[in-house]
């Protein structure tokens, strides 16, 4: 299965990066004195000369980035998915050449644009609509002629959420990296939070999916009413007001507004839908 292709090395350390060039470049060093496989995830940080001077630097130090085995998404969005391709030039002999695109890749038309750039997708089966529309991405590609591979990322879900994304990363085609998708949820959420019978299993360091009719899994009622809410809009009116819910509650970086995010990310009046 592809979920078992993307993870037949066992577990793959991701490594959040970042911080800024001096800070990215010292851990990076770090973890290549270990001598373990890891991936990159930028989240999106840089301007595409930022990027640039980060990597130019790491791939003139001896075995700067040996051990990487791709990096994600480095520039950010307003950069454009060219600027991720020039990165991919850049990277073209190391890494296994291998740069993905996570927030500048939303839609079909994204996914095309990435793969005429030879760059891989994470596909995060909530950004971009579920597993339906994956496939549907994957067909768009095919009948291009083109080649496409792809991860399947993850967005601190619940159990229930995971072991979709762990049936879309068997069922795609297309994933034959390493996958977010492929971590137990109990490795975030345990007890209370994990919110269905079943267990995950590793073996021999690999994820083995759930098996059974649909997704395989039970979900206990009792916990998942625990977390129901019962007035939506209340709860995010306070959010958004930046108050804490009654079952909700969002901790920012540097004790920042959500509010005034929500405003500079959508453009709209937090309240507009509520």
């Amino acid at each position: 299965a592809a979920a078992l292709r993307a993870s037949d090395e066992g577990y793959l350390p991701k490594i959040k990066v970042g911080m800024g060039e001096e800070k990215d470049l010292k851990l990076i060093s770090l973890i290549e004195k270990a001598k373990i496989k890891y991936a990159l995830d930028f989240n999106a940080v840089y301007t595409l000369a930022e990027a640039r001077e980060l990597f130019n630097t790491l791939l003139e130090k001896k075995e700067g980035l040996d051990n990487a085995l791709y990096v994600e998404q480095p520039t950010k969005v307003s950069e454009g998915i060219s600027a991720l391709g020039e990165i991919r030039k850049l990277l073209r002999t190391n890494v296994s050449s291998t740069v993905i695109a996570d927030e500048s890749f939303v839609s079909k038309s994204d996914a095309v644009e990435c793969v005429n750039q030879e760059l891989a997708i994470n596909m995060k089966m909530q950004k971009i609509g579920g597993l339906y529309q994956a496939k549907l991405i994957e067909e768009q590609i095919s009948s291009e002629h083109k080649e496409l591979k792809s991860t399947v990322g993850g967005t601190f879900p619940t159990a229930i959420g995971r072991v979709y994304d762990q049936a879309a990363a068997c069922v795609l085609v297309s994933a034959s990296l390493y996958s977010d998708a492929l971590l137990p949820s109990t490795d975030y959420f345990k007890g209370n939070n994990h919110l269905i019978a079943e267990q995950f299993r590793r073996v021999k360091n690999l994820s083995v999916p759930i098996e059974g009719n649909g997704l395989g899994i039970t979900v206990d009622e009792s916990k998942v009413s625990a977390l129901v809410v019962e007035n939506p809009s209340k709860e995010y009116a306070r959010i958004r007001a930046d108050q804490t819910g009654e079952k909700i509650i969002i901790k920012l970086r540097d004790n920042a507004s959500y509010g005034e995010l929500y405003k500079i990310k959508t453009g709209k009046n937090p309240m507009w839908n509520i």
